[in-house]
């Protein structure tokens, strides 16, 4: 199948696109600095490669954004909604799954590592585990629903390891906690953007 699409580099002319079933991009300077009119079509595969690359970029963003590593997955899945074809359901449940995954890391640290809590590498501070008791003394396990948020949600999350929260209960406040902000992000954005995609 052949498509007319027009040269961008200058030439006003149509230039006639073929699709083989490989691309040898090695040819396409020849070809140009030849004067031919025929090139090879990228494969699609290579579009398919980037979306994936990006999903695994948000996912890695948001997981690390729940930890105590300072990260806005929220800048990277709002770039991505604006940039690319990707729809808003797949963004918001890959940054919802990663972000609440770390959430994870943090509880199982606080319910299987605190003898480590004097240790130098140790991700939670004793200030931090003070202001996570004291969200959990005043809120209980709802206090998970505040689990989004920077500063206190990764100690919260952390606290409720130490506190021996049950896990099932925690992954549910958890999720709905983190999920619940990423639809506000995916709102907020859509009605920014909406009219460019």
């Amino acid at each position: 199948m052949e498509h007319l699409i027009p040269w961008p580099l200058g030439s006003a002319q149509a230039k006639t696109w073929e699709s083989p079933r490989r691309a040898d991009f090695s040819h396409l300077a020849a070809a140009r600095l030849a004067g031919s009119t025929t090139f090879p079509c990228p494969p699609r595969s290579m579009g398919r490669h980037r979306h994936m690359l990006d999903l695994i970029g948000l996912f890695f963003s948001a997981f690390l954004a729940a930890t105590l590593i300072p990260f806005s997955s929220e800048a990277v899945m709002v770039t991505l909604y604006a940039t690319s074809a990707r729809e808003a359901w797949v963004l918001w449940a890959v940054a919802s799954f990663a972000n609440t995954l770390g959430a994870v890391v943090n509880w199982a640290l606080g319910r299987w590592c605190l003898h480590w809590q004097e240790r130098r590498w140790f991700p939670f501070s004793a200030a931090d585990m003070d202001k996570a008791n004291h969200w959990f003394a005043r809120y209980g396990l709802w206090s998970l629903l505040l689990s989004w948020m920077p500063v206190i949600g990764d100690p919260i999350t952390f606290a409720a390891g130490f506190l021996k929260v049950r896990f099932g209960v925690f992954l549910g406040l958890a999720f709905l906690a983190k999920a619940g902000r990423y639809l506000v992000v995916i709102f907020l954005a859509q009605g920014i953007f909406q009219g460019e995609r």
